[in-house]
């Protein structure tokens, strides 16, 4: 069996154009449903590429023959170029058919022989250079058949191994010169591009267009068995474009999941022109997490519904309006925790209230450390500060900009107030900072 998705329009165009290599990762996730030998081929003198799906041990699971093929010509409605179809117990021979005798309807795909002639195939079937078909016309060969015909050694002392390993790969014969098949492996990122046939800003014609695309997504998705937590939306107009993060705290995969969010982030996009052009990308994905099921609510449950509702309130009022706290590897206080919209993984959720080995931290940190007014910290008898713990040296970052030489303490001020303090060791004298209040 042999599919083809090579458009007319674009035989004389290089391989290495964006939309081609769009095209065969697309063309490649449907056909990677029927079968997990599938293969691409490309020839090297013509621009001709497509796919070589070996499904001799997959029919049962369709239904027969029949059921497969029907199957394969259904899972190609919607593509928006045309394809060629080609089948034949030789994958070298189902290339040849796909380009020269493809079926261009359901019956002729449903009625093409198993194992068809291939003597009948013009010379231009095989990927010869041009002077070696221009040859060959002038010779007075014109079908394979002839060119088989031809005394072995002298055509390939003539023409060379290659054409005649792949005559012989075609007709069913064994040669080490054979092509090889490139194997093909999925592509590592999502990005797709829909042309709006009428150009316009309502959100609920940019909807449309966008559901087709997360269609193709979430085929995507569920072919790795991934999710993804972050989309990038562009929306092209004709002078300009609005770039469009869409992120969600919980990994998702489905395609009205996330619509749902792009529905109320389309609210507030402010569009100045008609769109053209709606490109959906996605680069970072993770593996799915299996759950167990469960009688009762579980921590995930709840976890889920948590991250659904902050999803809403990003879409609903922009990215800042919920970040996350994450813990970062700094001694430093104001540098030790950091705000972002996406959540920590589920192992760094807890956020540690002290480093190893330190005295406790408060999670409550001023803005900007402020000087200690009134009395001084003292720690003699009479002194109306009263010293807790401490002290603990944070000596780091010598090596950038923004140094710190510090020793705190968790110390009880005279308002009876638990705050935690620190004396500047780079001051000359050293002096009192509050840094912190626990609650």
């Amino acid at each position: 069996m042999r599919f083809t998705p090579t458009p007319q329009a674009s035989r004389n165009k290089p391989s290495s154009e964006p939309w081609v290599l769009q095209r065969q990762a697309e063309v490649y996730e449907r056909m990677a449903r029927f079968t997990p030998t599938i293969c691409l081929r490309q020839d090297q003198h013509q621009a001709n590429r497509g796919w070589l799906l070996e499904v001799a041990s997959c029919e049962r699971l369709f239904g027969g023959l029949n059921g497969l093929l029907n199957t394969v010509w259904e899972s190609l409605d919607g593509l928006e170029y045309p394809v060629y179809l080609g089948r034949h117990a030789t994958a070298t021979g189902a290339w040849w058919i796909s380009k020269h005798k493809a079926a261009e309807r359901h019956a002729d795909w449903l009625e093409q022989d198993t194992c068809p002639a291939l003597d009948d195939l013009p010379v231009q079937a095989l990927d010869a250079p041009l002077h070696t078909l221009q040859t060959w016309e002038q010779c007075g060969f014109h079908t394979l058949a002839q060119l088989m015909n031809l005394p072995r050694d002298g055509f390939i002392q003539r023409f060379g191994n290659t054409l005649r390993g792949e005559l012989d790969s075609g007709f069913g014969l064994q040669h080490r010169d054979a092509p090889a098949l490139l194997v093909h492996a999925p592509t590592e990122f999502f990005e797709q591009r829909e042309e709006l046939p009428f150009h316009t800003q309502q959100h609920e014609a940019l909807l449309r267009h966008a559901e087709r695309l997360l269609k193709r997504l979430e085929d995507w998705l569920n072919a790795r068995q991934e999710h993804t937590r972050a989309l990038h939306w562009t929306f092209e107009e004709a002078h300009a474009q609005i770039e469009l993060p869409l992120r969600s705290a919980n990994p998702m995969h489905q395609a009205k999941d996330w619509l749902h969010l792009l529905k109320h982030r389309l609210q507030r996009l402010p569009f100045t022109d008609d769109v053209r052009h709606v490109l959906l990308r996605c680069e970072h994905t993770e593996p799915w997490q299996t759950h167990s099921l469960s009688l009762f609510p579980s921590a995930t449950e709840t976890e889920t519904h948590w991250d659904s509702t902050c999803d809403l309130l990003r879409a609903r009022l922009g990215e800042q309006a919920v970040l996350f706290a994450h813990t970062a590897p700094d001694p430093r206080p104001e540098h030790s925790l950091q705000f972002k919209p996406t959540p920590a993984q589920a192992s760094q959720r807890k956020v540690p209230t002290a480093l190893p080995g330190s005295t406790p931290r408060p999670l409550w940190l001023l803005p900007q450390a402020r000087a200690v007014q009134g009395a001084l910290p003292s720690w003699t008898l009479n002194s109306r500060w009263q010293l807790l713990s401490g002290p603990e040296r944070v000596d780091y970052g010598w090596w950038d900009n923004t140094p710190c030489q510090r020793d705190y303490y968790c110390a009880m001020n005279p308002q009876r107030s638990m705050v935690w303090i620190y004396r500047d060791l780079q001051m000359d004298p050293p002096q009192w900072y509050w840094h912190g209040v626990f609650a």
